[in-house]
Formats: C-alpha cells, structure tokens, sequence
C-alpha cells in the first residue's frame, strides 16, 4: 500500500515538473490598481458639451464598456444623447465589481463622481459571472490570463470584517499559469458550493462599492442595472441590496422583447446598439424617478 502511495505522489510530482516546464515561470506582482488605470483603455466619455449639468458614470464588464460597438453605439453614448447630459464610460471587458471599487478608490475620478448625480454598475449574468469575483474569467488555457504579469485582483474580508484588496507573499507559486487553471478549476468546479455564497459576495462588493463613491460624494446615488437576469430570479438578494439603498433596474423587465435575439445579442454575447436603443429610454424614465 505504501509502495502503491509512493508511486502515485512521484507521478503527480512528475506531471507537475511537466506542467511548470510547459507553463514556464513568469515574474509575477501583486495586483495594482495603479498599472491598471494606466493600461486599460477605456472609452472617452460622451456629452461633454452639456454643460453645467450633473454627470453619470458607468461601470462594469464589456457589457459597459460596449465590446464590438463603435463609440457611439454604446449604452453610455446613447443614455447621454437621449438625456443631454454626460456621461462617463468606465467599462472594462473582464473585469467586475472589485474593478470598479478599484477604480473609485484610485481617486482618479473623484472630479467626476463630485459631479455625477448616478453612478451605473451594469451587472451582466450572477452565474456564472459571479465567479470573477475571485478568478479570472475566460477559458482556462485563454492565451492571456494565465500569463497576466499581475495576479487577478479580489477582495477579501479582514478581521474588522471590511473587504480589502488581496495580496500575497507568494507570487512565485500563485501567479504560474499551472496554478491559475487548477485555482480557477478548483473554484468554479470542486468548491463552488462550498465557497462563500456568491450572491452574499455580489452584496458584499456592491454594498462597499456605493460606501467608496459616497465617501467622495455623498449625494451620488449607485443604480445597478441588470442585464442577464431577471429581477425575480433572485428576489432575497436584490431585496437586500435595495435595502442599503442601492436602486435596482432591470432590462428583461423593461421590454417584451426577447434580448436574446440576434437582433439585441451580438454574435461575442453582449448588447448590440440595437439593444440599447430599445432600452435607453425606459432606464432614463425610471433614473429620473427619484
């Protein structure tokens, strides 16, 4: 029996040695909020002309950011021209609520916000975007996210029960790709059920989420719009965030339309200008219905 053990612990150190001499060492860092606002490109704001009015600015995923749509395609650019004001775009494709909080605790937008009477976080599908949480999203052999030079950032509480950003002392094992795939596989596969509950997390983030901008403005008011599901599909959750005040918006509640259709989804999965043009309208009604 000890033999039988003995053998199966050098195979597994074997196919590990094999995995870190195909998924090569890189040199990894912690994550930096600094190194991502500089990096990202994020989409020049809309409306500017509009003077001397309060501004919105939006978060989120591609969903936000527009993906496949040209400038003034985009949910941001068309919410500014149906409501004279601007509107600022702080979309990124792959990232999630801990990017926005990132964003916002960056101070980088604090002119901004001051100014802004909502902010937006488009939220796209709880499962299985809710992972991004805390893994990376994409395919697990996805040509980029392995190799990321920083480690994909994530919230965790600490003793005083606060989210901060995570950070480790062991870049070397936890920033090899090998470690990512099997991180992520772990994550979403073996102890999703076990993790803390997504929906509690999504709170969690969104609830410090509208603490940050509030800090800066305290009139602001956090709107998430969301796209994927339906609001009856998670009535306890969305009763609790609207509960910290946080207004919630619903776009497969806000049209008999199938956004499903070729017409509205894109053939990447996001809203194409089609979708916001049928939607833009119904989402200023109810941001102006204070």
């Amino acid at each position: 029996m000890k033999k039988k053990f003995s053998i199966v612990v050098v195979a597994v150190i074997i196919v590990l040695l094999c995995f870190y001499v195909m998924f090569p060492s890189i040199d990894v860092k912690n994550f930096s909020i600094d190194n991502y606002m500089q990096i990202t490109q994020f989409r020049e704001p809309s409306g500017l002309d509009y003077k001397n009015k309060k501004s919105i600015i939006i978060f989120g995923c591609g969903f936000a950011e527009g993906l496949g749509l040209k400038d003034n395609q985009t949910f941001a650019a068309q919410l500014s021209d149906y409501m004279k004001i601007p509107v600022y775009n702080r979309g990124s494709g792959g990232s999630y609520i801990q990017h926005a909080i990132l964003q916002v605790q960056s101070h980088e937008l604090d002119d901004i916000i001051k100014n802004s009477e909502y902010a937006i976080y488009l939220l796209s599908a709880l499962n299985p975007d809710g992972f991004r949480l805390v893994v990376y999203p994409g395919p697990y052999f996805d040509k980029y996210f392995p190799y990321e030079k920083y480690l994909y950032p994530k919230f965790v509480l600490n003793k005083d029960n606060e989210l901060q950003l995570y950070t480790t002392k062991h870049t070397f094992i936890e920033g090899q790709p090998l470690y990512r795939i099997f991180y992520k596989f772990f994550v979403e596969k073996i102890k999703r059920n076990t993790t803390p509950n997504i929906e509690e997390n999504i709170l969690i983030h969104l609830d410090k989420l509208d603490k940050e901008l509030k800090m800066i403005n305290p009139n602001i008011k956090l709107v998430v719009l969301l796209y994927c599901d339906s609001y009856n599909y998670y009535p306890v959750l969305f009763k609790n965030i609207e509960a910290k005040g946080i207004k919630i918006i619903s776009a497969h509640d806000l049209t008999k339309e199938n956004l499903s259709d070729s017409k509205y989804n894109s053939d990447i999965g996001h809203p194409t200008e089609e979708a916001w043009k049928l939607l833009v309208p119904s989402i200023a009604k109810e941001l102006n219905q204070k």
